[in-house]
């Protein structure tokens, strides 16, 4: 799709539009031709606002719609930005509203979404749906990258399936079962992971009155009370930007807070965007496990050994990679959330209290279900974890209870948490 969109060039083939050749490598000119990219991890502009990052998109393009009139019609879908808030103010599911604004720019004759309901809530991916079928409707090709099977069958008139850089087939829905697509999709049928009837321990986790405000200074998380016991897996399900950002980062102790928070295990915390804030992608698998992990009690320094750990983890949680000094980037999505796992789960310690936000989003069937039983192991081994989601059966397959987020606050029924 990079090709397509005019980011990469292909080393051999081509590709043509109304039987002509497209620039291949050269994106603006692509987009003039009428082909527009949402991409997965977003091409915004994190310290501009989101009427800058709109402005800079309709000027590329020398179109004369306004910031304004794309907001407008981002209402009529239920998307409801502010055009003054910064970038790197917004929640992943708002800057990914900014980034399907974008797409609305010009009058495009393909659309390409790359993962477009990863931080998505059930409503608002109902939404989505309508948008792509309206644009198919006035005769816009519209191509979604997707790994949830069941927005494949919902909506798709046809299907490819690649694996491993290889077209496995490509058919039109009905030819295909969900499970016969999820076997050509990762090589082999996966089955739901096995939840033993939960045994909940001691408390290790208590938060009272806990308040947290965003990074433009609003309340996003209002005086919560929960607590959280040994062996539990809780979920906190609702749609994204309702304060699970916040929440999360407040747990994991790297957003202040208002109230009490204690806990007495280990906190670890696996943030939602796994290249912004999980990963240093310019470094190694090795360099990128070694980042809190350093034994401060110790005075030297030994690459080999940190080499061996890695390479050690590299095998224990199945990434697939040459090399410890392989860069991450060069890393899959799925294999670069197995080395933020590695990192957070791998050491031989203490049960730990896990911090999970959308740890799945993005990943593949096979890799999803790595993840989630990686969960389920780490409250298995005395540990405990909360998995803020937007994915419901994520929450169904993996929780043992689940409250919902809404308005900054926690609620027993998704129902109560959208009112």
């Amino acid at each position: 799709m990079n090709i397509l969109g005019g980011f990469l060039k292909p080393s051999a083939g081509s590709v043509s539009l109304n039987a002509q050749p497209l620039p291949v490598g050269n994106p603006q000119a692509c987009r003039k031709l009428g082909i527009e990219m949402v991409h997965q991890h977003f091409m915004l502009v994190p310290a501009l606002t989101v009427r800058e990052n709109l402005t800079l998109a309709l000027q590329a393009i020398r179109s004369k719609k306004t910031p304004e009139s794309l907001l407008e019609e981002g209402k009529s879908r239920g998307w409801n930005l502010d055009l003054n808030a910064r970038i790197d103010e917004l929640s992943v599911g708002e800057q990914q509203r900014v980034e399907l604004l974008k797409s609305l720019c010009s009058d495009p004759q393909v659309m390409i979404f790359d993962e477009p309901t990863a931080v998505l809530g059930a409503d608002e991916v109902d939404s989505l749906m309508d948008f792509f079928r309206a644009q198919a409707a006035r005769g816009i090709a519209v191509i979604l990258i997707v790994h949830k099977i069941s927005e494949v069958m919902e909506i798709a008139d046809r299907i490819t399936v690649l694996r491993r850089g290889q077209q496995i087939c490509s058919v039109a829905r009905g030819e295909l079962t969900a499970d016969q697509l999820a076997e050509k999709m990762v090589g082999e049928l996966t089955q739901p992971i096995e939840k033993s009837a939960p045994s909940p321990g001691e408390i290790v986790l208590n938060a009272e009155n806990l308040t947290v405000k965003a990074d433009r200074g609003n309340t996003a998380v209002t005086s919560l009370s929960f607590e959280l016991r040994a062996g539990e897996v809780l979920g906190i399900g609702g749609v994204d930007g309702n304060g699970q950002l916040e929440l999360g980062e407040a747990l994991a102790g790297v957003r202040s807070h208002e109230g009490t928070l204690s806990a007495n295990q280990e906190v670890v915390f696996i943030p939602q965007d796994r290249r912004k804030d999980g990963l240093a992608t310019d470094l190694s698998i090795s360099d990128n496990i070694l980042i809190g992990n350093l034994d401060n009690a110790s005075k030297t320094f030994s690459q080999a050994a940190a080499d061996a750990r890695a390479n050690s983890l590299i095998e224990r949680f199945q990434v697939k990679a040459g090399y410890s000094k392989e860069l991450v980037s060069s890393l899959s999505g799925g294999n670069q959330q197995k080395v933020v796992l590695g990192r957070v789960l791998g050491t031989e310690t203490a049960a730990k209290i896990l911090i999970a936000h959308n740890p799945t989003r993005g990943l593949d069937v096979k890799a999803s279900r790595f993840v989630r039983e990686k969960l389920r192991e780490t409250a298995a081994a005395g540990g405990a974890v909360i998995l803020l989601s937007t994915d419901r059966d994520e929450l169904a397959e993996t929780a043992d209870r689940t409250v919902y987020m809404g308005h900054g606050k926690l609620f027993e029924t998704e129902k109560e948490a959208l009112a």
